[in-house]
């Protein structure tokens, strides 16, 4: 079980193809919200036996809340959970780093991801403030630092810089990240002609990806590796990174309980609320979205890259695009599609 907690549903960019553009929010997460969240879920990783349990600082953009964030890891390393060893991460955009602040992460072994989607002309094309005011800048000095710390970059990949998706990767790849974890932005107005696009960046990826495995040198690119691991274990996404309920949970600063960030966004549907750290979570409710999560969507049945297929096991990816969980987006099909015939392709 790993715990997501939204300190604040604020954030100091606008980007483009953010799924909270036009939420309400309900502000900052309080002290007293966040002390009884980390104590409801360190208690039942405990009674569920587990050794470790991550912690994650989401938001909003969580630095806003820079301040709470140390203090209750502080509070935590002096007086650690008996039989139970918390590891910390936070998801930034970067824009607010100073190399203080990631002297004091560092020093409570606090692991940073960092939201970079390449140059500066493809970050500052989508990842901008309220103004119009490109991000790259504020990154740019803390780049090498965060790379040597082996932080992992997380990538958006956007419509309208699909021609510049392999030389975004080489990029971050040559300012010193060895982890990219990339998403198409499948809420865009996608033309099929993107795809073919799409799979000509890949194939280039793929290229560069090769050569570096012929080095010895270490790169993980996730819309591949993830596949290509799930192909020689014969796990599903199911198994792997869907949650829904099974591994993670995500916590408002309201203090109600998601089972994902992206149901999280979206205030007005309870479909998805499991409860909250004051009531608990609702067992049945969480059971009957595990089950119906399970459950392969209609059309995928007879299809062969079901198991590996996030149009079929990602129930997130669904509920974005079409407002539930049991939804198959044709666009996320033949993504899925295309993709794996670059990775047999390449990996023949």
């Amino acid at each position: 079980m790993g715990l997501e907690i939204k300190l604040t549903e604020s954030c100091n960019l606008s980007c483009d193809y953010c799924y909270y553009r036009g939420a309400s929010s309900t502000g900052a997460m309080s002290a007293p919200v966040l002390e009884a969240c980390l104590k409801f879920f360190i208690d039942r990783a405990r009674a569920a036996g587990q050794a470790e349990l991550d912690v994650t600082f989401f938001g909003g953009e969580p630095l806003l809340e820079e301040g709470l964030m140390l203090d209750c890891v502080r509070r935590l390393k002096a007086n650690p959970p008996q039989g139970l060893r918390l590891r910390f991460l936070v998801c930034t955009n970067g824009t607010l780093l100073s190399h203080a602040l990631l002297d004091q992460l560092e020093a409570l072994s606090i692991r940073l991801y960092l939201s970079l989607d390449g140059p500066q002309d493809v970050q500052d094309r989508n990842r901008h403030d309220k103004a119009g005011n490109g991000s790259f800048s504020r990154i740019e000095p803390f780049i090498a630092r965060l790379a040597a710390s082996g932080s992992p970059i997380e990538k958006v990949i956007a419509r309208n810089a699909i021609g510049q998706t392999a030389d975004s990767i080489r990029f971050l790849y040559e300012s010193g990240f060895r982890t990219i974890i990339a998403s198409p932005d499948f809420s865009a107005a996608w033309e099929p002609e993107d795809l073919g696009a799409l799979e000509t960046q890949y194939r280039a990826i793929a290229a560069y990806k090769l050569e570096k495995a012929r080095t010895g040198e270490p790169f993980h690119f996730s819309p591949f590796d993830d596949k290509l691991r799930l192909c020689a274990s014969g796990q599903s996404y199911r198994d792997h990174s869907c949650n829904l309920g099974r591994k993670t949970f995500v916590v408002r600063p309201d203090s109600s309980i998601y089972p994902c960030t992206r149901f999280a966004a979206d205030y007005g549907d309870e479909r998805y609320c499991l409860g909250s750290v004051a009531s608990g979570i609702d067992e049945g409710k969480r059971a009957a979205l595990i089950a119906k999560s399970s459950r392969d969507k209609e059309e995928c049945t007879a299809c062969a890259l079901r198991k590996r297929c996030l149009g079929n096991c990602c129930g997130c990816i669904a509920y974005s695009l079409g407002n539930d969980i049991g939804y198959l987006s044709p666009l996320v099909c033949e993504h899925e599609r295309m993709l794996f015939r670059v990775l047999e392709e390449s990996w023949a």
